[in-house]
């Protein structure tokens, strides 16, 4: 199977769309508040 770092890493990085390292705040809040269904 996949080794988990290697899964979390890769699910960060569709979050990190600009490859910066970081997570904007204002994404993740719209993120989480918008894909609820």
């Amino acid at each position: 199977g996949a080794d988990p770092e290697d899964v979390i890493l890769s699910s960060f990085k569709v979050l990190d769309p600009e490859g910066t390292g970081t997570i904007k705040k204002e994404f993740l809040e719209e993120l989480l508040t918008t894909q609820c269904d």
